[in-house]
């Protein structure tokens, strides 16, 4: 017998869904489905999991990270007999299938579980957890606090266009669109939000001597942008339920508490391994551009000579390995190379720092 149904599925890159058709072979024991790179995925039903909430079922497919989701009521009440005896069930499921007086003698048991778990794993899980998270949520947070941030804030349009265009001429190897923006601010610092948008204070900017020095900085923060630093240290703030929805597989839920704690952005700090990982990381991008790499020490030195500044944002400086530290990694890192200059990154610079163009406040 054959079942069909309408599903759909996120693919992590963007906030619409991809409508399929999903296909149940009984005689064959095979479910598949169309993605939208014209691709047929197709797994027996042994190598599926499955998980159902409500009239709602989200199946994962072996090798694919992204469940296919089922709304269709009728369609699932009739397989779930099926998938229930061929399928591998999610925790959650396992634990809502067993009989009450079960459930009661396994409660004590689970509830120590997740105990010694939130004191011994909740580190580990808090960082694991964000990759069950789609990118789309990233998208949706970023813009919120953005949106926020932006009211109180002013955002200086002209050397936001300029920023743009200098950051256009640079391949960031970015999984979600990139957008930069100048804040008129003596704050000595940059944010990077999960969205993708990318904010610099002139406090910062107007410090850098030169287009290798800006570009650095730049691939700094897009690193932690790919690297999904924000969302990584968002889950460690709700690490205690990061760690029961991994264990739960309530991943819409770990989204929604983390969509509705957006203000934490605001608070939130990198530590000083995804510190070092986006110095490394932003060295590998300003290489493969063939931007001189050397400007990353300008930059870590640029950020020495203002530590002393009454305007500098010390969380920025506090929250980062020691900049020493950070210094002697950059230069072991630095290939002995020539570098070809980059005329319109220099005229770019030039015209963001020093004024080529006028500037409007929005």
């Amino acid at each position: 017998m054959v079942f069909k149904t309408q599903a759909f599925y996120f693919d992590g890159q963007t906030s619409v869904p991809h409508n399929v058709e999903l296909v149940l072979d009984t005689s064959t024991k095979d479910l598949s489905f169309t993605n939208s790179k014209g691709n047929t995925v197709c797994n027996s039903i042994c190598g599926i999991k499955y998980e159902t909430y409500n009239n709602r079922m989200e199946i994962t497919f072996k090798n694919e990270e992204i469940p296919v989701i089922v709304e269709n009521k009728e369609f699932i009440d009739e397989i779930k007999p099926f998938f229930n005896s061929q399928a591998k069930a999610g925790i959650h499921q396992k634990l809502i299938s067993l009989n009450i007086k079960t459930f009661l003698l396994i409660t004590p048991l689970v509830i120590s579980m997740i105990v010694a778990a939130y004191i011994s794993l909740t580190p580990v899980v808090a960082k694991k957890a964000v990759y069950l998270i789609p990118t789309t949520v990233d998208v949706k947070l970023g813009g919120l606090f953005l949106e926020k941030y932006a009211g109180s804030n002013k955002i200086d349009s002209a050397k936001t266009s300029l920023l743009n265009e200098f950051a256009n001429q640079i391949s960031w190897d970015n999984k979600v669109g990139l957008n930069f923006h100048v804040v008129n601010s003596g704050m000595v610092n940059a944010l990077a939000l999960p969205s993708g948008d990318i904010i610099i204070f002139t406090g910062l900017l107007d410090k850098l001597e030169d287009y290798e020095s800006l570009a650095a900085l730049l691939s700094h923060e897009v690193m932690h942008v790919n690297s999904r630093h924000s969302m990584q240290a968002l889950c460690k703030s709700l690490a205690g339920y990061a760690l029961i929805s991994v264990l739960t597989t309530d991943v819409s839920g770990l989204s929604t508490v983390i969509m509705e704690n957006a203000n934490l952005l605001n608070n939130l700090s990198f530590s000083r391994g995804m510190e070092r990982e986006a110095d490394e990381g932003g060295l590998v991008l300003l290489e493969k551009n063939e931007i001189n790499p050397a400007g990353m020490l300008s930059l870590m030195k640029t950020l020495q000579t203002v530590t002393s500044d009454s305007k500098l944002d010390f969380d920025f400086i506090s929250t980062h390995p020691k900049l020493e530290k950070r210094i002697k990694l950059i230069e072991s890192k630095i290939k002995e190379k020539e570098y070809a200059p980059k005329p319109e990154l220099e005229k770019l610079f030039k015209d963001l720092r020093f004024g080529g163009a006028a500037t409007q406040n929005s």
